[in-house]
């Protein structure tokens, strides 16, 4: 009978979290994929284009020149021009295109959702248990960044995924000898996840800056290198040819009149943003309306970055995770910072959320990276909690 009570209570939570992963992956299959005319641009026709060259094998190019074409009326398309994004998340939706045809982008798209989802469920199972992937689970699943993702060709979520491998990446590493080959290979693995996140999205450098600042004192910081710089070469070499210099990015070669970064977006209001145009709040801005007057949008893009980004990292604005969870994920990133594991994942926030603090352009998801550790540390504080109090409960009921 004890043995059967023992069984059930590990099996709950199995079938519990087993669920909430076949719901999240019926929830990506089902969603309307948005037409390409309607989503974002440049970003998405500039991803699918790319992923289309690559899959015919003409190179990393687009077929339309972005300074004078427009959604609608792609111009060029006898022509190839650079894409202002690098390639790496193109790269990934390319053998979709191969397999699928041009619906592959929305395969591709949606694999890179789920396998967000599913990484971020193994960090917390790693790191607590099952209550605290169960939770994780939860909050991602009824988030709209999650739901608009599977919807939308944007790299996002893929860098999203690329951050959490690291992560997890992070953890087997401190978990290993540190004398082994097994700490050898996993450095270069995660050498190669920074140096992959850097060709998708060149705001990911975060990764490998968070990586020499933890493992700076560590004797794996060399076979981090070794994984990292040939995908650094790669696109040093790549920008050189497409815009002349290896430290010339699409950003300076398409929108070189804005300043992209700057102390003084700390504090206005940003006049550019995407408000919630793609990622709007499920709470509707209940908790932020003190930063209005606001429009249909709500008070999306009424604050500052100063404010903006705590507020949505906290979850005040629920893009990512239910109010305050982001509160506990911070306590417990604070609370656990002598780990190596936590060390990373605290270099990761800061260093994402300083970064666009200071930049041009505000948009909840540019600091999706570190919104998921927040709500999976989160969870975690959440999970230890209703242990603890489980516990005491039983104690109290024995005596």
């Amino acid at each position: 009978m004890i043995h059967s009570l023992k069984l059930l209570h590990k099996r709950i939570p199995q079938g519990t979290l087993f669920l909430l992963v076949i719901f999240g992956f019926w929830t990506i299959l089902v969603s309307d994929f948005a037409p390409l005319e309607s989503q974002p641009f440049p970003d998405t026709q500039s991803y699918s284009s790319q992923a289309r060259h690559i899959a015919d094998g003409i190179g990393f190019v687009i077929d339309f020149d972005e300074r004078i074409s427009t959604a609608k009326n792609l111009i060029g398309a006898k022509d190839t021009y650079p894409s202002r994004y690098p390639p790496g998340f193109s790269i990934f939706l390319s053998p979709f295109v191969v397999a699928f045809g041009n619906s592959g982008v929305e395969v591709g798209v949606k694999v890179a959702v789920f396998l967000m989802l599913v990484t971020a469920i193994v960090i917390a199972k790693r790191l607590s248990g099952y209550l605290a992937a169960i939770i994780v689970a939860l909050a991602i699943v009824t988030s709209p960044f999650f739901h608009k993702s599977s919807t939308l060709v944007m790299s996002d979520a893929f860098g999203t995924l690329l951050c959490l491998l690291a992560v997890l990446t992070v953890i087997e590493l401190a978990r290993c000898d540190p004398r082994g080959r097994k700490r050898r290979n996993l450095s270069i693995i995660l050498g190669m996840i920074c140096g992959y996140a850097i060709i998708s999205r060149i705001s990911l450098l975060l990764l490998i800056a968070a990586s020499i600042i933890v493992f700076a004192k560590q004797r794996n910081l060399a076979w981090i290198a070794i994984g990292f710089i040939p995908f650094a070469l790669f696109l040093g070499i790549l920008q050189f040819f497409q815009f002349g210099s290896p430290f010339r990015t699409g950003y300076s070669y398409y929108v070189h009149e804005y300043a992209e970064f700057s102390l003084s977006n700390l504090t206005q209001v940003n006049p550019y943003g995407e408000r919630g145009f793609l990622f709007p709040d499920f709470s509707n801005g209940k908790l932020m309306r003190w930063t209005c007057p606001c429009d249909k949008y709500g008070p999306l893009g009424k604050a500052p970055n100063i404010v903006f980004y705590p507020a949505t990292l906290a979850g005040l604005y629920w893009i990512f995770m239910p109010p305050l969870l982001g509160v506990l994920g911070l306590i417990k990133i604070f609370r656990a910072r002598t780990s190596l594991t936590y060390q990373f994942m605290a270099a990761v926030v800061v260093l994402n959320a300083l970064l666009m603090s200071v930049y041009f352009f505000q948009g909840a998801r540019l600091v999706a990276p570190s919104a998921l550790v927040i709500l999976i540390c989160g969870s975690i504080t959440s999970a230890d909690f209703v242990n603890r109090m489980v516990r005491r409960i039983t104690r109290s009921t024995d005596q």
